[in-house]
Parts: C-alpha cells; sequence; structure tokens
C-alpha cells in the first residue's frame, strides 16, 4: 500500500468529505491531503528522504495522522513510540532506528532527556503550528515504493529486556485492510473508532483501513466509557476495536441505556486472551452488534486469524480461522507438528509476517 499515493487520490475525489473526527474538530481528505504535503514539504526541505526515520511520541490527535501521512509521501519510514516508555526506552528506539526527527507534545515529561542527535518538534509550537493550521497550496508530493520497502518501525516489548524493533513493509500495510474485508462492509459509509493507543500497531493499520475503505475515523484520546459512549452516539460509529478491560468497563458503567448504540456494527476483542462470558454479557447487552475475536502480534502486521462475521454467534469462543496468506502450525520442542488438542508453540508464516 503506497499511502501517500492512496491519500492523493482521495483528497482528488473526496476532497470535502470528512475523514477525521476529534472532540470539536473535523479534517476533510483535502485538508488531511494539504496538511500533509505541507509538513512533507517541509520535511524534505529539511532534508529528509526516502528510506529515512521519523518517529512520533505522541497520544492519540490528529497530529499522528498529519505526520504519518507526510513521512508515507516521502517514502521515509514512521516510527510511533509509545508515550509511557521510559527515558533509555525511548532513547533506545530512537537510536537503534537512527531518527533523525521527533514529534512530541508539550506534556511529554522526558522532552529534555531525549538523545541530543534527535532534532525535536513540539506539536504546540509555532514551528510545527505554521505548518498545518493554514497549511495553503503546496505541490502534491507522492513518492514511488516498492513493497518491500520499510513503511513502519514499531517496538515490541512482551518479553523482558529492552524495546524489539519491528519493521513492516509497504507489502505489509495491505494485509490488514484485506483481512477485514469480511467484517467492515460499509464500504464509505463506515466510521470506524480508535480508542487504543494510536502509538501501537492500532494507529497506522486503522489510518490505513481508513484510506482502503474511503470513509471517516473518530480519534478517540481519553479511555474511558463516557468518552467511548459518547462518541460512539453523536458521530455513529460503526466499528472499533479494543482490548477486553475497555469492554468489561463499558458493561460495569451503567451507560449503556443513556446512548444510542445503535450505529454499532462490529466490535472486536483482542490483544489477549478473552474470556467467553465476557463476549457473550457483551452479545447480550448489545444484540445488535456483531462481536468478534481474533489473534496477531505487532510482528504480524498484525492479524493471523480473525472470525469471519457470519460465524460469530457460532463460535464465539474461537479465535477464528487464518486470514487470507497465513500458514500456522503447532510444532514441538523438536519442530515436529502437533495434532489436535496438543499443547506447542505456535508458528506463523505468510504476507503479514515482518521483514
Amino acid at each position: 500500500m503506497n499511502v501517500g499515493k492512496l491519500l492523493s487520490e482521495l483528497a482528488a475525489n473526496k476532497a470535502d468529505e470528512t475523514a477525521i473526527i476529534f472532540n470539536e474538530s473535523q479534517y476533510s481528505y483535502g485538508n488531511l491531503n494539504a496538511t500533509a504535503n505541507s509538513l512533507a514539504e517541509y520535511l524534505s526541505g529539511d532534508g529528509i528522504k526516502q528510506g529515512d526515520n521519523i518517529a512520533v511520541i505522541l497520544p492519540n490527535c490528529p497530529e499522528f495522522a498529519f505526520v504519518y501521512f507526510a513521512v508515507s509521501k516521502l517514502g521515509a519510514v514512521f516510527c510511533p513510540i509509545d508515550i509511557r516508555l521510559s527515558e533509555p526506552e525511548t532513547n533506545h528506539i530512537l537510536s537503534s532506528t537512527k531518527t533523525k526527527i521527533c514529534f512530541t507534545f508539550p506534556d511529554f515529561p522526558n522532552k529534555e532527556k531525549l538523545s541530543r542527535s534527535v532534532r525535536i518538534i513540539d506539536i504546540a509550537g509555532e514551528e510545527f503550528s505554521s505548518l498545518v493550521i493554514n497549511p495553503g497550496d503546496h505541490r502534491n508530493i507522492t513518492t514511488d515504493i516498492s513493497e518491500v520497502d520499510t513503511a513502519l518501525y514499531l517496538h515490541t516489548s512482551g518479553t523482558t529486556g529492552v524495546p524489539k524493533i519491528v519493521e513492516l513493509s509497504y507489502a505489509n500495510l495491505d494485509c490488514f485492510p484485506e483481512a477485514m474485508k469480511n467484517c467492515t462492509v460499509k464500504g464509505e459509509d463506515e466510521v470506524l473508532g480508535i480508542i487504543l493507543p494510536m502509538s501501537h500497531i492500532s494507529g497506522p493499520i486503522i489510518l490505513n483501513l481508513l484510506l482502503s475503505e474511503k470513509c471517516r475515523l473518530v480519534i478517540i484520546d481519553s479511555i474511558n466509557p463516557l468518552s467511548l459512549f459518547e462518541n460512539i452516539a453523536r458521530h455513529k460509529i460503526t466499528y472499533f476495536h479494543a482490548v477486553p478491560p475497555i469492554f468489561s468497563l463499558m458493561l460495569k458503567s451503567g451507560l449503556a441505556e443513556r446512548y444510542d448504540t445503535s450505529s454499532l456494527d462490529i466490535i472486536a476483542m483482542m490483544g489477549t486472551s478473552v474470556p467467553v462470558s465476557l463476549m457473550n454479557a457483551f452479545k447480550k447487552a448489545f444484540p445488535h452488534v456483531v462481536v468478534l475475536q481474533g489473534y496477531g502480534l505487532t510482528e504480524t502486521s498484525p492479524l493471523v486469524t480473525l472470525t469471519k462475521r457470519e460465524d460469530a454467534d457460532l463460535k464465539r469462543a474461537s479465535i477464528g480461522t487464518l486470514v487470507d496468506g497465513a500458514e500456522a502450525l503447532i510444532i514441538d520442542e523438536n519442530g515436529k507438528p502437533l495434532g489436535e488438542g496438543e499443547i506447542g508453540e505456535l508458528i506463523v508464516k505468510g504476507p503479514m509476517v515482518m521483514k
């Protein structure tokens, strides 16, 4: 997926249509493309070229999308970093990815402790604001890319030790939208919601899904049930995914009766083992919603398996079937395949697997 080129094409055809909603602000496809061009031209003038690394340390906000699309237009590498990481962990990522510029938010506590070899740009500063508040007319920037080129540097800390860098290619970026085709069936009428940290893989994959579906995205910056219910009701969100504790909070909040959730079509419970009791309780509270779960990793872009829409009620305890192109085996400690009902290690290969 050539993200920058796809955004340019959508801006030409849907310039005045809303792409992103955040609190009281709305951004059209035309505005999104103009802002990305403005930032891309600025970065290019600062010496950033194809293959260079640009990092962001940002909470959920439109600026995350602005930078992502600008970096994509240049064919550079986008590296989102979790705002909760410690200073040594953050600097390890900046160093190991050879980051040249890092965008941060004003309240980031470790800003002064970041590597001096990295140029820091505050999204609340005049420099950034002048580029995005009134982006004006800039040449439309796109870059020819190869599918094997690196698009993302993500980090994962699922085991002990320093964060490990996951390198995803432009070909990998096609995998999530392709896997979701059976689920997000409303096309341009889809309204996506993002509540999980955009600094994880959820940010880039939802922005890619936004473009592939030609729809709109609601960015939610507060992980609490009140904010989620308000955004669903106000903006008619049709799909979002989250970790099980968020759905548990929704059920325990007692807010379901106060808000119109009729627009909600699909939710997906991801990120950890999902209790069937939670899925059953959510379906009982919201009988009109298709409740899915799947399995995946940052290293697999991220889906390996996903429940099919038509199987959702019949196979609620299942993590679903393999997404297109994925191959999987369960093996023993000697690498030999195991049979049904046996416990071993899951190994995966396919176009979704990282470089």
